[in-house]
């Protein structure tokens, strides 16, 4: 199992939807933290969603990350929310 791209964005407007794929485990956090880090950085969009459907393997380790981030972006004045959830 590899971790590939784990995180790409696409802004548009005043929106930014991120993409989340590939393993969100424990196994794969050198890589997941800093795409989360830097995620929002640079973008002064507003609105913040985190399409979590082509997610292959998730922990709760994985799970906090996605959670702090969005608790982040939300004290940020964003409004940071999860779609695609199964």
């Amino acid at each position: 199992m590899t971790a590939g791209t784990l995180l790409s964005g696409r802004a548009q407007d005043d929106r930014i939807e991120f993409r989340a794929a590939g393993s969100w485990t424990a196994e794969f956090a050198g890589a997941l933290e800093p795409e989360i880090d830097a995620a929002a950085r640079g973008t002064t969009a507003r609105s913040i969603a985190v399409d979590l459907t082509r997610i292959e393997h998730i922990d709760t380790y994985g799970a906090w990350l996605i959670e702090r981030a969005l608790r982040n972006w939300n004290r940020q004045g964003r409004e940071a929310r999860i779609v695609g959830l199964r």
